[in-house]
Protein backbone atom coordinates (compact mmCIF):
# COMPACT_ATOMS: atom_id res chain seq x y z
CA UNK A 1 0.00 0.00 0.00
CA UNK A 2 0.84 3.51 -0.95
CA UNK A 3 1.10 5.32 2.77
CA UNK A 4 0.91 8.58 4.35
CA UNK A 5 1.78 9.70 7.84
CA UNK A 6 1.36 13.07 9.62
CA UNK A 7 2.56 13.33 13.53
CA UNK A 8 0.02 15.22 15.23
CA UNK A 9 1.46 15.89 18.85
CA UNK A 10 4.73 14.51 20.08
CA UNK A 11 8.48 13.42 18.60
CA UNK A 12 9.41 10.74 16.83
CA UNK A 13 11.93 9.11 14.75
CA UNK A 14 10.99 7.36 11.27
CA UNK A 15 12.94 4.39 10.26
CA UNK A 16 12.59 3.27 6.05
CA UNK A 17 14.33 0.50 4.66
CA UNK A 18 13.58 -0.49 0.90
CA UNK A 19 12.91 -4.20 0.68
CA UNK A 20 14.27 -4.32 -2.66
CA UNK A 21 17.98 -2.46 -2.79
CA UNK A 22 18.09 -2.47 0.96
CA UNK A 23 18.69 1.54 0.80
CA UNK A 24 18.15 3.00 4.41
CA UNK A 25 16.66 6.59 5.59
CA UNK A 26 15.90 7.86 8.84
CA UNK A 27 13.46 10.82 9.42
CA UNK A 28 13.09 13.13 13.21
CA UNK A 29 9.32 14.25 12.92
CA UNK A 30 8.24 16.80 15.74
CA UNK A 31 4.47 18.15 15.89
CA UNK A 32 6.93 21.79 16.35
CA UNK A 33 6.95 21.62 12.59
CA UNK A 34 4.76 19.46 10.89
CA UNK A 35 4.83 17.73 7.99
CA UNK A 36 3.01 15.05 5.77
CA UNK A 37 5.72 11.92 4.80
CA UNK A 38 4.65 9.51 1.95
CA UNK A 39 5.75 5.98 2.66
CA UNK A 40 5.28 4.06 -1.33
CA UNK A 41 4.91 0.34 -1.42
CA UNK A 42 7.72 -1.98 -0.65
CA UNK A 43 9.41 0.63 2.16
CA UNK A 44 9.33 -0.76 5.34
CA UNK A 45 8.78 1.50 8.28
CA UNK A 46 8.76 1.88 12.11
CA UNK A 47 7.97 4.57 13.92
CA UNK A 48 10.22 5.36 17.38
CA UNK A 49 9.22 7.30 19.85
CA UNK A 50 12.05 9.98 20.88
CA UNK A 51 10.86 11.94 24.02
CA UNK A 52 9.14 11.31 27.51
CA UNK A 53 5.51 11.42 26.13
CA UNK A 54 3.15 9.96 23.93
CA UNK A 55 3.20 10.94 20.29
CA UNK A 56 -0.09 10.98 18.14
CA UNK A 57 0.37 9.89 14.72
CA UNK A 58 -2.12 10.15 11.48
CA UNK A 59 -1.30 7.35 9.04
CA UNK A 60 -3.85 6.70 5.67
CA UNK A 61 -3.12 4.53 3.18
CA UNK A 62 -4.61 4.31 -0.48
CA UNK A 63 -5.63 0.41 0.91
CA UNK A 64 -8.42 -0.92 3.07
CA UNK A 65 -5.92 -2.10 6.38
CA UNK A 66 -5.39 -6.00 6.03
CA UNK A 67 -3.25 -7.14 9.12
CA UNK A 68 -2.58 -10.48 7.56
CA UNK A 69 -1.38 -8.89 4.62
CA UNK A 70 1.36 -7.11 7.03
CA UNK A 71 4.72 -8.82 6.72
CA UNK A 72 7.10 -8.03 9.69
CA UNK A 73 10.63 -6.82 8.41
CA UNK A 74 13.64 -6.98 10.81
CA UNK A 75 16.41 -4.86 9.98
CA UNK A 76 16.02 -1.21 10.66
Amino acid sequence: ANEWFTLIYGECELKMVDIITGEKQTLFLSSNEPRSIYVPNNIAHVFINKSDTDFILLAYSDQLFVPEDTIMYGEF
